[in-house]
């Protein structure tokens, strides 16, 4: 089982119905678990499933001619099978070859881009503009403002400030470039409040908060991290959905603030993290970075899914395993709208779940320990918690541990109860109720308590519409 790319599919354009839908959901706290027990099966509310596969991003550097980034080949075939449809990167005016790549190679196997735009890329915001209006007119997903600026120091608040008006204005007065997405610029100090009071409200100009929140020596993505993300991006992007543009594990220490992670534990951290960005709310998240940009175990040139060489992490099978299980492209699959009635038992405070829903009527449960594996000097190997899934309505239940193989744990046909074990990873079942493939219903809704749609949150206006928005109160005037 691979990652696969269906082409540019229809994508999830209404984040703020996520994002609004997520953070009510996150699913099993250990006080709302514990208290079911008594109660028996309870009905929990599904996101679409595609829409967690289409929040999956990863960086790239593809101008980088000095490391592996210059064999597109292998890096075209390394994304195809990773699954991911949008990378993150930027290079200014500067390279066409880089652009034809994404454009002509990329863009038809389904795979977008956002763009990052800042001064140092030698260019204005008009010029910049126009690249990705002439370069990349299929491929562009976004365009995300001026990078980390705050670790310049002097102004840089009022400078960042006035590149991200420069930029908006740019964009949205071109009438081929008004409907893209900009994306707020980032900061490295993603933690201090004061220097998002400093940057102020940039609400007019952008469409999405950005952060770059690595777990750093936390070691696990968890609540803490988040909360201070979406607290932050309140200040200077007001309501609009956040994107995480950079995260992520390196698996080298020289020259680092603190220690890698072992690849073996990378592997079993960075699903999660993707995983719980997503209950949490958060519209894309892209990991930092696709390839090793060294092989000399240095912090900085370590991040990567992919050797130096070019041969895939375990981090990479991971993931790609998790891309085959949850996406769902085509027809409806951004108003999926399901519930699944289930108890799950042998959870504890740090239990963490997502439920997706696919446009078949099956469910993708995804269940995992928000623990570290790694503590800085010592990889650790977390209790197995041994877990019953009971379901109101029998129904077939696959479970597979993401160890890249593709390869089931354990496949049950026509059960009410399954038992399976959560231990350093993450634990995922795919619940097919006998009904599935009897309808072309993509709402996921009907008698059965299987797929039942329940009580869903209203439905919050699209990502499209709030720009659209955006432009009209600032009376935007299109060349």
């Amino acid at each position: 089982m691979t990652g696969s790319l269906p082409g540019r599919a229809e994508t999830c354009d209404n984040p703020a119905r996520l994002s609004e839908m997520a953070r009510p959901a996150r699913t099993l706290a250990a006080t709302a678990a514990l208290s079911a027990a008594e109660e028996g099966v309870q009905v929990h509310e599904a996101l679409p499933s595609d829409c967690f596969t289409d929040s999956l991003g990863v960086g790239t550097h593809l101008t980088y001619g000095d490391t592996p980034y210059a064999k597109q080949d292998m890096v075209r075939a390394r994304l195809q099978e990773l699954g991911f449809r949008h990378l993150r990167d930027g290079w200014g005016t500067g390279s066409e070859a880089a652009s034809a790549f994404v454009e002509d190679d990329l863009a038809p196997l389904g795979i977008g881009i956002t763009m990052v735009q800042d001064p140092r890329q030698n260019a204005d915001p008009e010029a910049l503009k126009d690249m990705v209006k002439e370069q990349l007119p299929t491929a562009i997903d976004a365009v995300e403002g001026r990078n980390e600026h705050d670790l310049a120091g002097g102004d840089w608040a009022s400078e960042t400030r006035e590149w991200t008006r420069q930029v908006a204005e740019a964009y949205d007065g071109d009438a081929a470039t008004k409907d893209i997405p900009i994306l707020a610029p980032s900061l490295a100090d993603t933690n201090t409040t004061a220097k998002y009071e400093a940057l102020g409200d940039l609400s007019d100009w952008v469409d999405y908060g950005v952060a770059h929140d690595y777990p750093g020596n936390q070691w696990v993505m968890n609540e803490s991290i988040t909360d201070t993300v979406l607290k932050n991006n309140q200040i200077t992007a007001g309501d609009v959905p956040v994107q995480v543009t950079e995260t992520g594990y390196t698996n080298g220490s020289a020259g680092g603030g603190y220690p890698g992670t072992p690849e073996a534990q990378v592997a079993e951290q960075l699903p999660k993290l993707f995983l719980d960005h997503f209950r949490q709310g958060i519209a894309r998240t892209f990991t930092y970075e696709l390839l090793d940009e060294k092989d000399d175990g240095s912090f900085e040139g370590s991040f990567g899914l992919v050797n130096n060489d070019g041969s895939p992490k375990p981090a990479f099978g991971a993931l790609s395993e998790l891309v085959a299980l949850t996406t769902d492209p085509g027809e409806g699959a951004g108003d999926v709208d399901g519930s699944l009635t289930y108890h799950l038992d042998g959870v504890d405070e740090d239990t963490r779940t997502l439920l997706l829903a696919q446009r078949d009527g099956s469910f993708v449960l995804a269940v995992w320990q928000q623990e570290p594996t790694w503590d800085g000097s010592t990889a650790r190997t977390l209790a197995a918690r041994q877990m019953t899934l009971t379901l109101d309505q029998a129904a077939d239940v696959r479970v597979d541990d993401l160890d890249g193989d593709g390869e089931a744990v354990s496949e049950t046909e026509d059960t009410t109860e399954v038992l399976f074990r959560v231990q350093d990873g993450v634990s995922v079942l795919t619940i097919t109720p006998p009904s599935v493939g009897s309808s072309t219903d993509y709402s996921a809704q009907g008698e059965g308590s299987l797929t039942s749609a329940g009580s869903s949150p209203p439905m919050p206006p699209s990502a499209a519409s709030l720009r659209a928005a955006r432009l009209a109160n600032r009376d935007v005037e299109l060349e």
